[in-house]
């Protein structure tokens, strides 16, 4: 059976559409509140306290998306983004320097257990403490000086960019540069680029569904006849873009600012708009 995607609303404004874990855990972690209203079609509201669909158990599923292609692409996307969290893209190797480093920990940890354990027999508590001390010092030394060799590791949730990296799904160009670049009718279907540099870029006709183009800079870019069905373009600077003939049927658009940007037969459907609202029809978004 698909798995049905909800529609979150709080305070007004729209997200999603969200599969149901992803739903369970943002109230577990309070990003949701029981009172939010949740909706399959984005017209029936109802709060989540009061839908009985996340107790702690569910009397029947909720009935199936009317557009099962459009929800499998969607949970392939969550699931690339959970992957993401985990700080290593797919293919990544450990460095031997890593995993050295690893290795040297391990080595003290049990070493530092074994004194530990030995003292114990023999010694008085404070000393435990003080031999569990000075290894825990030694330990933090050595890291150190196994550190100096290696380049600054960047703490991000993100799956590690590579901007020479050929256009793939899953890929990720996330903070690179690429102004000015000719990529029309090309491929670049769930691909990763937030906050990636795109001004002036020439994407006609281009596939861009799908992706994550979350604070991305497409400033003056072509995207006439673009497919940007459930791409993430939220926080994006269209300013004066060409997204003449473009298809943005469930694309997320929230905070995304189109000063200037052309719009002339854009395609929407189910489509969130800057301000929040859920759009069927053009008109009723602009």
């Amino acid at each position: 059976m698909v798995q049905p995607l909800w529609y979150v609303r709080k305070a007004g404004l729209v997200s999603g559409p969200f599969p149901s874990p992803q739903i369970s855990e943002g109230l577990r972690l309070g990003e949701i509140k029981p009172r939010d209203e949740i909706s399959l079609d984005g017209l029936q509201w109802e709060a989540i306290q009061d839908s009985g669909q996340f107790g702690k158990r569910s009397p029947e599923a909720p009935p199936e998306t009317d557009d099962a292609t459009w929800t499998a692409e969607r949970e392939k996307a969550r699931q690339r983004w959970e992957s993401s969290l985990d700080g290593v893209g797919e293919g990544a190797e450990i460095s031997p320097m890593e995993r050295a480093r690893r290795e040297a920990l391990r080595e003290a940890h049990d070493t530092t257990r074994s004194l530990v354990q030995a003292q114990a027999r023999q010694r008085p508590s404070w000393a435990i403490a003080a031999v569990a001390l000075l290894v825990v010092v030694l330990i933090g030394v050595f890291v150190w000086i196994l550190g100096q060799d290696k380049p600054t590791i960047s703490a991000s949730i993100s799956k590690v960019a590579s901007c020479e990296a050929p256009l793939g799904e899953g890929v990720s160009w996330s903070g690179c540069n690429k102004s000015g670049l000719t990529l029309d009718g090309q491929d670049l279907h769930g691909m990763l680029m937030q906050r990636t540099r795109l001004d002036g870029a020439s994407l006609t006709g281009a596939d861009l569904s799908y992706a994550d183009l979350t604070r991305a800079s497409l400033r003056g870019a072509n995207l006439r006849q673009a497919r940007l069905m459930g791409t993430m373009l939220e926080g994006a600077d269209l300013t004066g873009a060409d997204l003449s003939g473009a298809d943005v049927s469930y694309a997320s658009l929230i905070g995304a600012n189109l000063e200037g940007a052309r719009l002339d037969g854009v395609v929407a459907g189910k489509t969130v708009w800057v301000d929040g609202r859920l759009c069927d029809q053009m008109d009723a978004c602009r």
